[in-house]
């Protein structure tokens, strides 16, 4: 048996062993890829964090989850507010919004409990990922802002992305 039909084989016997039938599902549960950035914002309510470069895509995917998490509680606001953006730069250089979310009141994910993830809302049309895009984040604050990390710790931010077969 050559490497290849090795692998087959284990990945349908994967499929099998989780009463999958359809082989491509069990395919694409072993091609996922996390992508993660650490920011800081210097635990100032006022400071942005400004688009940085989380990922050069190499292979084509799809994102199918962003999550946020803060060494701090944060607690959701009117106003006083940090909202995350995650986009994609395509080849062309134009910024497509890829996830959101904000500590507004009734906002997703509004409050932050400290060290527990909080997910991002995925903009469907969006999720697509070519090879040669690049994921970026960004922290926008809203008002006087509020802090995501204290002093000397960072806020990460993961992105979940399912490569093409």
């Amino acid at each position: 048996m050559s490497d290849t039909s090795v692998y087959v084989a284990a990945l349908e016997g994967e499929a099998a062993s989780m009463n999958l039938v359809d082989f491509k599902t069990a395919v694409r549960l072993t091609v996922r890829r996390t992508y993660s950035i650490k920011v800081q914002d210097a635990a100032t309510a006022g400071t942005a964090v400004t688009e940085s470069v989380l990922e050069h895509v190499r292979r084509a995917g799809r994102v199918v989850s962003v999550t946020v998490a803060a060494p701090i509680a944060v607690t959701a606001a009117a106003s006083n507010i940090a909202t995350f953006n995650v986009a994609k730069r395509t080849a062309a250089g134009a910024s497509v919004a890829v996830a959101t979310g904000s500590t507004v009141t009734a906002g997703t994910p509004g409050t932050l409990t400290a060290f527990v993830p909080a997910a991002l809302t995925i903009t469907a049309a969006n999720s697509l990922l070519a090879a040669g895009d690049v994921l970026t984040f960004a922290i926008v604050k809203g008002a006087s802002g509020v802090a995501v990390t204290a002093a000397t710790s960072y806020f990460v931010v993961s992105v979940d992305v399912e490569e093409s077969i």
